[in-house]
């Protein structure tokens, strides 16, 4: 518990922390109200049983003389009704207490989250080619709100009990300190001994939680990822088992750990209200004027009273908190900064574009993924001359992606440098280089959203430029489908992945997007691979029309679309094994021109 609270703090910011600091202020404050409320009990079954000692016990005498009372009746009417309005005052303050706790966790699961996020999203591009996306997802919208519920909201309910039930032990021991010290001790220990039993136990069911967990949400993903597969495989039921295991396991570790948190408490419960009892009976039987007992054997009923609950609910928030340790612990390390980058600062309009007026160049570049042994990529060099069309060509597993996420900036070569004219790509200027650049990929991905959303993607609402988005959805031969065909044109949604959409619409839709920002070198990678021959042919005019005013790079299987390439690169085994335009290598390499023949 120590540690998970230890992690937490480490991950609040300052202003959370003056925030926690007043709200266990507030716990302290809610305690003494408790204390001060069974103390109120005492003076008004005193007077109840003995009025006489209006007379002789000087507070209530000082009372009873300082506001003017002139009878007893009328006096014990006014106590009566300040200690019904004193509990109905410490009431409120529990209702504002606990309405405090519940912003203060929700809203940390609102910063951690935002917090998380963003985390995964400052990674480098490499930390993703090994991560399981739906776990990441699992983390950010699952995890935290398991962390608030499972730690940090038990965490703060189990302090205020333990305030509360210490203050008011404490209380009883003021009054009866040999009967009520012994009783303290017997519960303290009682319920320490068993948290103790069963504390390891907890950890463990903890972290098989977040393990079965991870796998539902896998499971999930890739079947709801996958839909048009599973539907045409017809694989429905070979998900739902995929997902029935570890949900059920899932369920079962859930409520074992509710039995392990619930099941001591009956046993407990007796010990204490025995305890409870046992003191009361010790105090009668060494007193012999039971009339005078009256005060505190109601104080000592009405402690039982409160005792009870927070007990009991103190031993279910240290089971929730020893369960979710775990959890905490996992949401930590990836919060943690040194496991991640931050976010830029920067909003893209601001970003100054990196000139660029004649080449990119790639010098002896050299790269290879983490935890494996051979280059992908292999001292290879080349230069693309600005507003040229260049074609990337070979196998599968050649290099060629690979290559063309070094040009975009997203895998940092391991050797080698990358100049654009003369100026060396760094982390510095890499952000400017970006804002040049126009991607197309082989799979386009649409958010269930707008024509215009969806081409200005990213870009807030205030921020999207209309007559761009209409500009770039002509310039890839969209515009007239979406203006004439639509029934609410640029508005018009897309549906989930653009599952409203036909192939070669996406295909478009993701060139429009790539063309918004009028970027300066524009990358396609296997963009019209999956298309047929017509809706390809129409694409590639779309991308030809803009031969001359930028850079196009052009990764393809289909030898036909680099028939207008200025330059194409073959590549082999991560090295440039041919260069020339389309009618050099066709004539004079042997293995182009079966290439060709066979994507003729």
């Amino acid at each position: 518990m120590i540690k998970g609270l230890r992690l937490l703090w480490t991950v609040f910011s300052r202003a959370e922390r003056r925030k926690f600091v007043i709200l266990c202020l507030m716990l302290l404050m809610l305690a003494l109200l408790e204390v001060v409320g069974i103390g109120s009990i005492a003076p008004f079954l005193a007077v109840a049983a003995q009025p006489e000692l209006i007379e002789t016990n000087r507070y209530l005498n000082w009372a009873y003389t300082t506001f003017g009372f002139d009878s007893h009746r009328a006096f014990f009417v006014a106590l009566g009704i300040a200690v019904a309005g004193f509990i109905v005052v410490r009431n409120m303050f529990n209702a504002l207490t606990d309405y405090a706790k519940a912003r203060f966790a929700h809203g940390r699961g609102h910063t951690m989250a935002r917090q998380l996020l963003a985390r995964y999203l400052g990674h480098p591009y490499i930390f993703f080619l090994n991560q399981n996306s739906a776990d990441l997802s699992k983390n950010v919208l699952s995890e935290v709100q398991t962390l608030m519920k499972g730690f940090l909201i038990p965490f703060l309910d189990g302090l205020a009990n333990l305030v509360i039930a210490a203050l008011i032990i404490g209380f009883l021991i003021a009054i009866n300190p040999a009967v009520s010290g012994v009783v303290a001790v017997v519960i303290v220990l009682m319920y320490g001994g068993t948290y103790g039993l069963i504390r390891s136990r907890l950890y463990k069911l903890g972290k098989q939680r977040i393990k079965a967990n991870r796998e539902r949400f896998k499971a999930t993903s890739e079947a709801l990822g996958g839909i048009k597969d599973v539907k045409m495989l017809g694989k429905e039921k070979v998900f739902v088992d995929r997902f029935s295991g570890p949900s059920r396991r899932m369920a079962t570790l859930l409520a074992r750990k509710k039995i392990l948190g619930a099941v001591p408490k009956y046993f407990l419960q007796s010990i204490m209200f025995g305890g409870i009892i046992l003191g009361v009976t010790l105090v009668i039987a060494t007193q012999d004027d039971f009339a005078a007992l009256i005060p505190l054997i109601g104080v000592y009923a009405y402690a039982a009273n409160r005792l009870q609950p927070a007990f009991k609910n103190m031993f279910k928030d240290l089971a929730q908190l020893r369960s979710h340790q775990a959890v905490v612990e996992l949401v930590h390390k990836h919060l943690n900064v040194d496991h991640a980058e931050r976010l830029p600062k920067f909003k893209l309009r601001e970003i100054q574009p990196l000139p660029f007026e004649r080449r990119i160049a790639l010098q002896d570049i050299r790269f290879r993924y983490p935890d494996t042994d051979e280059d992908v990529i292999k001292e290879q060099s080349l230069e693309i001359q600005k507003n040229s069309i260049v074609g990337l060509v070979g196998p599968t597993g050649c290099g060629k992606t690979t290559l063309v996420d070094i040009i975009l900036g997203l895998l940092p070569p391991t050797a080698g440098r990358i100049l654009i004219d003369d100026t060396p790509l760094d982390e510095t200027n890499m952000r400017n280089w970006q804002v040049n650049l126009g991607y197309v990929p082989q799979h386009i991905y649409l958010s269930d959203d707008s024509i215009t959303r969806n081409i200005a993607f990213g870009i807030p609402d205030e921020d999207i430029d209309t007559d761009a988005v209409r500009r770039a959805a002509h310039i890839a031969n969209l515009g007239d489908f979406i203006e004439t065909e639509l029934p609410r044109h640029y508005d018009t949604v897309v549906g989930e992945r653009g599952v409203r959409l036909s192939g070669g619409q996406r295909q478009r839709l993701g060139i429009a997007r790539a063309v918004y920002t009028d970027p300066q070198v524009l990358i396609l990678d296997e963009a019209t691979s999956a298309l047929d021959g017509l809706t390809e042919d129409a694409i590639m005019d779309a991308i030809h029309s803009l031969t001359g005013t930028k850079t196009i790079i052009i990764i393809a299987h289909r030898l036909t679309t680099l028939v207008e390439c200025d330059t194409i690169f073959m590549l082999d085994k991560g090295r440039i094994t041919a260069r020339g335009n389309y009618q050099e290598l066709l004539a004079q390499n042997s293995r182009f021109q079966r290439m060709a023949k066979v994507s003729g």
